[in-house]
């Protein structure tokens, strides 16, 4: 079996959420009850992760990630993944140190969007995510012909929503009610469709009659099938 190597901590709710996903999707395919995965988790501090996102010092958040991943990759590790939107603005550093195959997720939401024909969609997370280039750039790179931000004050607020209460699971009715608008706003800009470009945004739309008819990329549960599918290639090799 493949050994799945995983960079968490980013927060540890969304790393949880990869797992839980990981391997119940990859006991669906399989087939097989009690089957499941060989994964190790390298969980980062979040704090120290945040601290040099904060100081703008993506040299030494490469290093932290890098380093991580690297110890994955010594313990065993033949394909790795970062559990984080946000830190994939560093995965060509990451990935330069490494042997094995790392899966991205930007990638995988890419490759999802352009597949169901979407070429302008909007695109939420953190300010990083929002803010640099990276994410935006990689998208049209794959094809996309826009990709479309909230306005300044909208993705100030859905930063700020992650940090302060999603992260910590905190969902309230308002803030479900204000991230619709937002939505809605960029709809009336062109916007096909929506990538929840952040592992906790999904807490704000699961389950919520709202959303019926929005088309949402949980950029989460794209990374978990793209993740599956290397796994699954490597066993089959």
């Amino acid at each position: 079996m493949a050994l799945l190597g995983l960079v968490g901590g980013m927060d540890y709710i969304s790393t949880a959420d990869y797992y839980m996903r990981i391997c119940a999707e990859y006991r669906k395919r399989v087939g097989r009850p009690w089957r499941s995965p060989k994964v190790l988790i390298y969980s980062l501090d979040f704090s120290e992760v945040y601290r040099l996102q904060e100081l703008g010092d993506w040299g030494g958040l490469a290093e932290l990630i890098a380093d991580a991943a690297a110890t994955l990759e010594r313990a065993g590790a033949s394909v790795l993944a970062i559990c984080s939107n946000t830190a994939h603005k560093v995965v060509g550093a990451v990935r330069s140190r490494l042997g094995v195959p790392l899966v991205s997720i930007v990638e995988a939401v890419g490759e999802r969007v352009m597949a169901d024909g979407v070429k302008r969609v909007g695109l939420l997370g953190t300010r990083f995510t929002m803010g640099e280039s990276f994410y935006r750039y990689s998208l049209l790179e794959l094809g996309l012909e826009e990709v479309l931000l909230p306005l300044p004050e909208d993705a100030a607020w859905v930063s700020n929503l992650i940090y302060e209460d999603l992260v910590r699971g905190v969902v309230r009715d308002e803030a479900v009610s204000r991230f619709k608008s937002v939505l809605d706003e960029m709809a009336s800009r062109g916007a096909e469709g929506f990538v929840l470009g952040c592992g906790e945004l999904p807490m704000l739309v699961r389950n919520r009659s709202e959303f019926v008819g929005y088309r949402l990329y949980n950029s989460l549960a794209i990374h978990v099938s793209a993740i599956v599918d290397k796994v699954q290639e490597l066993e089959k090799a």
